[in-house]
């Protein structure tokens, strides 16, 4: 969040829904689209109750994709956003 309220600019947030510290990626997700709407979120977990959360939840700029994955479908899934 230091980063996001700092003003630098970034192209697209990568985190995990389950985190340490309290916060969910979820959460995370929300806070920063307080500050950034529209910026690109690829969601990742390796819990299979996360799989199935809707896209309405995620938001239109976000992208789910879950764990163990390789690089190609993280490129993949970057590469969609991105180009959007």
């Amino acid at each position: 969040m230091a980063i996001i309220e700092r003003g630098k600019p970034i192209d697209l947030l990568f985190t995990d829904v389950v985190m340490p510290g309290g916060m969910t990626g979820i959460e995370l997700a929300t806070k920063v689209r307080e500050c950034r709407p529209g910026l690109k979120i690829v969601f990742t977990s390796g819990f299979a109750a996360f799989d199935k959360l809707r896209q309405d939840t995620l938001g239109v700029d976000a992208r789910w994709l879950g764990k163990p994955h390789g690089v190609n479908e993280l490129q993949a899934a970057l590469r969609e956003l991105l180009d959007r």
